[in-house]
């Protein structure tokens, strides 16, 4: 039980540390080398499961507080519309690598299969999204060049992956009008 309430804890402070500038944050803080309570574990988790944290941009709700996201300082989020995106404390959507099966980074961008539902933003800041629908199902192929995050350059690649061709936004069906949101970022309580 001890070591199940040291891993409770250390995932809380995980959780506290992303969300520290919050003012009214989660009901219970811990300090390291302290035993914490599960009852005050559980409460932790019962106030980001009931959707008590949201992300806002200048003010506007964006959508619930999921996690800490991919980037280095960026956070997941779930819009109005069902589509997640992890979005930086500077408001940019997190960039993410293109897929391609050519050896030239061009035709049909993919996108990882793990991304199904998801909004994403290209290093050259195009907007792509992976469909919620069973048009979006996985196949196997193999990347033979990608486009980093990182680099605008392509590079050459040769591994087999489950795959997803990327859709080029569209706002009706996503609700995302564009790859940033106005800052100030913040995560705030309801």
């Amino acid at each position: 039980m001890r070591l199940i309430s040291t891993c409770l804890a250390v995932v809380m402070l995980s959780l506290t540390s992303i969300i520290a500038d919050v003012s009214a944050g989660v009901p219970n803080t811990f300090t390291p080398g302290t035993t914490a309570k599960s009852s005050e574990v559980n409460q932790n988790f019962d106030f980001v499961n009931y959707g008590n944290i949201v992300v806002k941009a200048n003010g506007t709700e964006v959508g619930p507080f999921l996690g800490r996201g991919l980037g280095a300082h960026s956070m997941s989020t779930l819009n109005q519309q069902g589509y997640f995106f992890d979005l930086e404390m500077d408001g940019n959507i997190v960039t993410m690598s293109l897929l391609f099966t050519t050896s030239n980074c061009s035709g049909i961008a993919y996108g990882s299969s793990e991304l199904t539902g998801q909004v994403i933003k290209s290093r050259d800041g195009r907007i792509f999204y992976l469909p919620k629908t069973n048009a979006s199902i996985p196949i196997p192929l193999t990347v033979n060049s990608y486009i980093g995050a990182n680099s605008p350059n392509c590079n050459a690649a040769s591994y087999a992956d489950m795959l997803t061709p990327l859709t080029i936004n569209d706002p009706s069906v996503t609700g995302v009008t564009s790859g940033s949101f106005t800052p100030p970022i913040t995560i705030e309580r309801r």
